[in-house]
């Protein structure tokens, strides 16, 4: 019976102790008025509705033609997430345009407000005041937008990655499951 308490204690422990402390998502998104989105977001492995805080790190990069540039936390970039339209799974970060009006996503540069001012967002009335459902980005002050998107944007995906603890933690409950009746048949 002893052996029985352990093999249940290692179960329940061992999920606990793999739990991802991060997520990295890829930008996914169609190119917007000829200019492109490119990059990575990586969150704190939280599901559900995400805060500014659940953003660890990006690297956005923007290019529209003859311009690139890219948004990262050393560059002191800064994110906001307005209200509750972002959402993760653990293969998906998902804006709902749905939600309340002005509610946005926006990772810029520190010359807000300035000619030069970079910036990746997607906002529910859009962020520049064109468009609306929409995603846009500045690259020295001038704007590319994306056609609206109605309800839904899926705007970053997580690659598939198997876990080798979860395997670990497969194969050890088949083989205390077969100690146990290997025992138990003795």
């Amino acid at each position: 019976m002893r052996h029985v308490h352990a093999l249940a204690l290692l179960l329940v422990a061992a999920p606990l102790a793999s739990r991802a402390t991060s997520i990295t998502y890829d930008i996914a998104l169609p190119p917007a008025s000829g200019a492109t989105f490119t990059g990575t977001i990586t969150t704190d492995a939280a599901t559900g509705t995400l805060q500014t805080a659940d953003i660890l790190s990006w690297n956005i990069e923007l290019r529209d033609g003859g311009r690139s540039l890219n948004l990262t936390p050393s560059d002191s970039a800064e994110q906001i997430i307005g209200t509750s339209n972002v959402s993760a799974t653990s293969t998906a970060l998902h804006f709902n345009f749905g939600g309340p009006i002005g509610s946005e996503f926006l990772i810029q540069d520190p010359d807000v407000g300035s000619s030069s001012q970079n910036l990746f967002c997607i906002q529910t009335t859009g962020c520049t005041g064109v468009g609306q459902d929409n995603y846009q980005m500045f690259i020295g002050g001038t704007v590319a937008s994306s056609p609206g998107f109605g309800t839904d944007i899926t705007f970053a995906t997580a690659p598939a990655v198997p876990l080798p603890a979860a395997a670990w933690l497969l194969l050890s409950g088949l083989g205390g499951l077969g100690l146990y009746a290997r025992k138990r048949g003795a």
